[in-house]
């Protein structure tokens, strides 16, 4: 595109800072200029990409990627095709907030009626694949907030807050008065009407007495999202991680992939099958005991590179990786 027509997006931006530069840019736009001061949606974005046309470049979606469709996303194969596991950072822009939402709520993927047709035109395949991203970022977002409002309710004793924020550290809502023996952002063990039962996190208390969690999803009709990316769902009750069964319930587990080994972590048990959590590359999956290993690092395991067995270790993206292997990288 022509460099005066490029405009770019400044949730996400890697500078190199310039005194000088700072200084010419202010006594600028101080001054009327009819070529580079023009009326703009975004006036100062658009400023800065105009008058530093050449001297910039674009980084990646996957660094200031929008969540929700709306009329400033681009479109493209990039966005349609990401999993969750693949973005660095998510960006929650658009008329509708995550923080404005209910977490147990469907998350809205269109985030005004100006796109639905925008929406309809994409491939019913994508459609439910960015749905399902949607969802699972807006439950990462309320899990990451419950953690933060656990971690602050540990490091400071109550007498330091008011009412309001007592309520909101404890529950999640700031009208509702702390109660009972769960807190937000505690791990806790629920059950579906199957009897399966899973590992959670508190994300919000109601003020009847209802829990809404983050646990991960039982594989249902659309294959979910790779990584540990989970939903957000309302149980009546549920019990305090620390006083369960002594389950393997958030024990890693190795399994075999048909492409080598990975590391899983055990999300839900049902009888002799547990649903396994995967870094990458998997969606959650129920699998037998019988099927799963126990970590152990002096093993020889199969590389997900050159598929051999040799001793080795798990890399980021949960694949066994043989010493060899490591090297080459």
């Amino acid at each position: 595109m022509p460099l005066r027509n490029c405009k770019f997006n400044a949730g996400t931006m890697v500078l190199a800072p310039s005194q000088m530069l700072f200084e010419l840019l202010v006594k600028d736009v101080e001054q009327p200029d009819p070529q580079w001061h023009i009326p703009a949606w975004s006036p100062e974005q658009t400023y800065l990409a105009r008058v530093l046309a050449g001297e910039w470049s674009h980084v990646s979606q996957l660094y200031n990627f929008e969540v929700q469709l709306h009329s400033g996303v681009p479109q493209s194969t990039l966005w349609e095709n990401t999993w969750t596991a693949d973005i660095y950072v998510a960006h929650f822009s658009g008329a509708r907030k995550v923080w404005d939402c209910a977490p147990e709520l469907p998350a809205p993927v269109l985030s005004s009626e100006w796109v639905r047709t925008a929406f309809a035109r994409l491939a019913p395949k994508t459609r439910a694949a960015v749905t399902i991203r949607c969802r699972a970022l807006f439950a990462q977002w309320h899990r990451v907030l419950a953690s933060a409002l656990r971690s602050c309710r540990e490091s400071h004793e109550n007498s330091c807050f008011g009412e309001g924020w007592k309520a909101l550290l404890n529950t999640g809502e700031a009208d509702q008065p702390p109660s009972g023996k769960l807190h937000v952002g505690e791990d806790v063990i629920t059950k579906d009407m199957n009897g399966a039962k899973y590992l959670a996190r508190v994300v919000r208390i109601r003020k009847n007495g209802t829990l809404v969690v983050w646990r991960a999803p039982s594989p249902g009709d659309h294959v979910f999202c790779p990584g540990h990316f989970g939903i957000c769902c309302s149980h009546k009750s549920a019990t305090n991680a620390k006083d369960h069964d002594g389950s393997d319930l958030g024990k890693p587990v190795v399994v075999w992939s048909g492409e080598g080994h990975m590391l899983g972590l055990v999300m839900g048990c049902n009888l002799g099958e547990r649903l396994i959590c995967f870094t990458a590359h998997r969606s959650p999956l129920w699998m037998s005991t019988k099927d799963l290993q126990a970590v152990d690092p002096n093993a020889e395991l199969q590389c997900g590179g050159c598929l051999q067995r040799a001793p080795g270790s798990f890399g980021d993206d949960g694949l066994w990786c043989c010493k060899a292997c490591w090297h080459d990288v």
